[in-house]
This record gives C-alpha cells, structure tokens and sequence, in this order.
C-alpha cells in the first residue's frame, strides 16, 4: 500500500487484513520503489495517485520499467471523477483502479479479484512455456491451414526441411505450392477434418533435388475453421522397408 496519508493507509490495512492478506506500508513512491529494490515485487501494489514529491503515475511507470513486473497488478486510487487520471493510470501500465473514498470491503473484493486474475495469467504463461518447450522438442514440421486451404502458421521440424522456403508457402494455397494430386489430396483431407472432427492420416510422396521424399501427415481439427498438420519425414523408414524386401 502505497500512500503519504496514514490514516488511509491504516484503513487500507484493516481492510486488505479483513480478506486474510499480509500487508506492507510506504508512505511515498520512492520509499516505494526502494522496498520493491531491497524486498522484490509483491502480489499487488495498491498505489495513490497524489503524493508529494514522486506521484502514483511514476510510480507506477518506474515499476513497469524497472523490476520487470509486467505481469505485477497495480491499482491505482484516484479521484472520484477524475476521468483524465483514470486515462493516464491505464496509460503508465495500471491494471485496475478505485475512486475515493475508497469502500473497505469493496477494495478487499477488487484486491482478491486482480489477485486471482494475476494467479491465472501466471498459470497460463507457465503452460503456455511448458507447450512451447514441448512443441520444440517435438522433430515433426507443424502446419496450420484454414478452411480455403491457405498456410496460416509453421513450425520447423529438427531437421526436417519443407518441400520449399516458409517464406515461399505462408498466406499462399496448398495448391499454389504443392503438385496437384499431392494437393487435391491435402485439401479433401482438410474438408473431412473439418466436416467429422476425425484425426486422419494422410502419406504421400514429394520429389525434392531429383529424389523422392515420403512424408506421413496427421491432420487434426485445431478451431472452428482451422486444421493442425503434424508432418514427419517416413523417407529412411521407406528406404529400410524396400531394403529388407529386396533381400
């Protein structure tokens, strides 16, 4: 809580205290942004926006810059009809902010609220870190088209190339870059996918610097007019499989 008046900030405490949450006092902005120095972020500023000195808009901007707290809720306390300082709070990086005078037991529900929302934005950024890590180890070339069969998005396989540059096939058409029996296949794929929600499997032949290429591409449904094409590399497995037959 951050605020040159104390008996504001004692009403702050009691009631932030009432919702079972531990709170720390500063009684101006630079006092502010030592704590945050020496002690390191919090789950929540709550920071007003007229002090002396230093006010909650620089604050608030200097915490955003400088401790690496994008994700860190600041609500800010503003004036009950002060719409410009409403404006520029959101302009130097608040997440929320609450007029005065400030009603305790609504403060303590806003508070809970930003918390909440902050733990859940944090839990998706983990799984959305974990995803990414994943999809990086995975050694498949990742291709999302949409419903007119157009590439949207790609991701590299290790060591796995495509048939030609990304920039060559991104926002173009499955038949603009592949021969057309490949891609009438490709695009009947997509519209059965859409159309039944299956997971199909699709193989089929590409010749790259004069020799064939077999791929296997697992195509699957990932939103209301978009298909996921997971893409592996089967040539070495066709090459042992006419090996041992020709032995």
């Amino acid at each position: 809580v951050v605020d040159d008046d104390a008996v504001l900030r004692i009403l702050a405490q009691e009631a932030l205290r009432g919702f079972g949450m531990s709170v720390i006092e500063a009684d101006s902005g630079e006092a502010a942004l030592q704590q945050l120095h020496t002690d390191g972020a919090p789950d929540l500023v709550l920071l007003d926006v007229e002090m002396p000195g230093m006010d909650g808009f620089e604050v608030c901007r200097q915490i955003r810059q400088r401790f690496d707290a994008v994700s860190l809720p600041i609500m800010m306390i503003t004036g009950s009809d002060d719409t410009a300082s409403v404006a520029r709070a959101y302009e130097v990086g608040a997440t929320d902010f609450i007029a005065k005078p400030v009603n305790s037991p609504i403060l303590g529900h806003r508070v809970r609220s930003l918390l909440r929302s902050a733990e859940l934005a944090q839990s998706f950024r983990r799984l959305q870190r974990k995803q990414s890590g994943l999809l990086e180890a995975v050694p498949d070339m990742m291709f999302e088209l949409d419903r007119d069969y157009i590439y949207r998005d790609f991701k590299a396989g290790n060591g796995i190339a495509p048939f030609v540059p990304p920039e060559s096939f991104m926002g173009k058409a499955i038949h603009d870059v592949l021969p057309f029996e490949v891609a009438a296949s490709m695009e009947y794929t997509i519209d059965r996918v859409l159309e039944t929600n299956e997971l199909i499997t699709l193989a089929y032949t590409l010749t790259m610097d004069g020799e064939s290429h077999h791929y296997e591409a697992r195509f699957a449904r990932c939103g209301v007019d978009e298909v996921l094409a997971v893409v592996r590399d089967i040539t070495q497995h066709k090459r042992n499989e006419e090996h041992i037959r020709h032995l």
